[in-house]
């Protein structure tokens, strides 16, 4: 789970920029999968994962 998450953080990140709606799906899968984990470092990863998926689409109730 924890490299499920990781790489669709990766992913997510990649997007940013290009497909928006390809980042924020990646973005939800990866907090899914690290929120499965209970990795606290893994979780931190996925919110500041968010938190540019958020800035990104400029949706400040993600943010």
């Amino acid at each position: 789970m924890a490299r499920l998450s990781l790489g669709c953080c990766n992913l997510s990140q990649f997007y940013l920029g290009v497909d928006d709606n390809e980042a924020l799906r990646y973005q939800t899968l990866c907090l899914q999968y690290a929120l499965q984990t209970g990795d606290e470092a893994r979780i931190i990863h996925a919110y500041v994962t968010a938190s540019l998926v958020a800035s990104a689409r400029k949706d400040p109730r993600q943010r």
